[in-house]
């Protein structure tokens, strides 16, 4: 019984247009998931630089090692 109505499902054409979407749908929503994720996870990692960055410089006489550092300079650039 369950085997005549799969093959049903899978032999009309509104059911594979059906799942057609469905799956579309699922991916477009997993992608959306790992894109929160990695910017949360981006988030925290600024949130963090801040703080060392305050430590490390709290009167901003020299660049904060979490800046992006000239090549060969070893000096902070300004974002």
């Amino acid at each position: 019984m369950i085997d005549e109505v799969l093959a049903t499902l899978a032999g009309s054409a509104w059911a594979r247009t059906a799942l057609r979407y469905g799956v579309t749908a699922l991916a477009i929503l997993l992608f959306l998931l790992a894109l929160r994720r990695s910017g949360e996870r981006a988030g925290r990692l600024a949130g963090l630089c801040a703080v060392l960055q305050r430590r490390v410089s709290p009167g901003m006489d020299r660049p904060g090692r979490c800046g992006i550092v000239a090549a060969g300079t070893g000096e902070g650039v300004a974002r």
